[in-house]
C-alpha cells in the first residue's frame, strides 16, 4: 500500500476490543499498513473513502489477526458504515465482561467493496481476499468477452488439444481485484476443469480483463466443492 493510500486509511482505523487488550499487532500500524497490497477501485468507481479494522478472531490468545478494508464509493455509504461500526462496538464493549465469554467481531459491516486481509499476530501478511457479494456478479456481456478471450489464447487451445471438454464447458467464479491477482487491474476468474474426482477439483484458472479483452494470467488451479 502506497504512502497516498496509507493516509487515506488513517483517517479510519479501528481496533477490536480484544485485540488491543493483547497489545496486537507487534508492529506499529505504520508497517502493517505498508506491508499490505493497496485496493484498486472497480472499474468506472473511484473511492471516496476507506475504513480498516482490525478485527479478532475469538481466540485468547489470538493465532491471527483479520484486517478488514472497508472501500466506499460515496460519503452515504461511509456514513451508513460508522453507524453500523457503533451500534457493533457499543454491543461488544456492553458484553465484554469476562474474557471466557464470546464477543461479536465486525463482520457484514456493509461496503461498496469490502476485504480481508489476514495476518499473524506479529504482523507477518498471509493473504488478501474480496468478500463482497457481488464478486460472482459478472454480467452477461462481460461474461462474453471473457469466454472469447480465454477461447482464443495458446493456452486454451493446448488444453482442449489434451483433455476435450471432459470435465464441462469453463467456469466463471467471478471478479478479481489487482490486491489478489497482482495484475494492474481487475480481472474475471475463468476456469477450465482438466480432471474431477469426487470432491476434488483440478485445471487452470485465467484472469481475462474484459476492457483490455486479453488474458493476463494463466495459473493452475486444485479445489474441494
Amino acid at each position: 500500500m502506497d504512502e497516498r493510500q496509507i493516509k487515506l486509511v488513517k483517517r479510519r482505523i479501528y481496533v477490536h476490543p480484544r485485540v488491543q487488550y493483547q497489545g496486537l499487532p507487534d508492529v506499529p500500524m505504520d508497517m502493517l499498513l505498508a506491508k499490505m497490497p493497496g485496493v484498486v477501485p472497480f472499474p468506472g468507481r473511484e473511492y471516496s473513502s476507506l475504513m480498516f479494522i482490525l478485527d479478532w478472531d475469538h481466540r485468547l490468545p489470538s493465532r491471527r489477526l483479520f484486517g478488514r478494508m472497508l472501500a466506499f464509493y460515496s460519503p452515504k455509504a461511509e456514513q451508513r458504515a460508522l453507524r453500523e461500526y457503533r451500534i457493533r462496538f457499543e454491543e461488544i464493549r456492553e458484553n465484554d465482561k469476562f474474557p471466557e465469554f464470546d464477543v461479536q467481531d465486525f463482520d457484514d459491516i456493509l461496503a461498496d467493496e469490502s476485504y480481508i486481509y489476514l495476518f499473524l499476530p506479529t504482523g507477518f501478511f498471509r493473504k488478501v481476499q474480496l468478500i463482497s457479494p457481488w464478486r460472482h456478479t459478472v454480467t452477461e456481456r462481460d461474461r462474453q468477452i471473457v469466454s472469447s478471450c480465454v477461447e482464443d489464447s495458446e493456452e486454451y487451445a493446448v488444453l482442449q488439444e489434451q483433455y476435450g471438454l471432459k470435465c464441462g464447458p469453463l467456469r466463471i467464479i467471478g471478479w478479481v481485484p489487482p490486491c489478489m491477482s497482482g495484475q494492474d487491474r481487475w480481472t474475471v476468474d475463468v476456469r477450465y476443469v482438466t480432471y474431477c474426482e469426487g470432491s476434488s477439483v483440478w485445471g487452470r484458472t485465467f484472469l481475462a480483463d474484459p476492457l483490455g479483452r486479453q488474458v493476463l494470467g494463466v495459473t493452475d488451479f486444485n479445489m474441494r466443492v
